[in-house]
């Protein structure tokens, strides 16, 4: 059974300032990111992206969070704890547009600022799952080695990564092989 039509979940399409597209132009992205020079090369387009269209805020709510209690339907009790979530990665939608694009003007005066919002807003999805149980949380980013602005985007992660210390398998310790204890 399906349960998401993508990997990673719909954590930007239910923030709020952030807006699905669907059959987006081409004309957005930046074509020699792997995803887009993919769909590019066998003459495809995606079927759908999300664009920011306002202030970047957190609703509230996690998608994740039925995710997860469907997987605890499959999995034993005592194995709960090694349930692993994945996430889109945060610079994801900004890193596919071309310069411009990602944001609008008159809604963030630049990158870092559109960074800390986002920032926020994963901060505060991740303290939702935590509450709901969820200590194993991957971000997805398969094009992370392609990227031109690699400080400021490990900066976005960064943020939020050191912040739960508290419970190492949440943040900083997600970043060392399980088995390095």
């Amino acid at each position: 059974m399906c349960r998401r039509a993508v990997f990673w979940g719909t954590f930007f399409e239910e923030l709020e300032g952030m807006t699905e597209i669907r059959n987006p132009s081409m004309d957005l992205f930046r074509p020699y990111v792997p995803d887009i020079a993919g769909f590019i090369e066998k003459g495809h387009k995606p079927g759908q992206s999300c664009i920011c269209t306002g202030k970047i805020k957190h609703k509230g709510k996690s998608t994740l969070v039925d995710q997860f209690e469907y997987l605890k339907t499959l999995t034993p009790k005592e194995k709960w704890g090694e349930i692993k979530l994945t996430m889109i990665a945060p610079p994801w939608y900004h890193l596919r547009y071309k310069d411009g694009i990602a944001f609008p003007a008159d809604v963030y005066a630049s990158d870092a600022e559109y960074f800390a919002d986002i920032s926020k807003a994963v901060s505060e999805e991740l303290d939702i799952l935590y509450a709901a149980g969820v200590r194993n949380v991957q971000f997805d980013d398969p094009n992370f080695a392609c990227k031109l602005l690699i400080p400021l985007y490990i900066s976005v992660l960064t943020v939020r990564l050191l912040l739960r210390e508290d419970d190492p398998r949440m943040g900083r310790g997600q970043i060392k092989h399980q088995n390095s204890r």
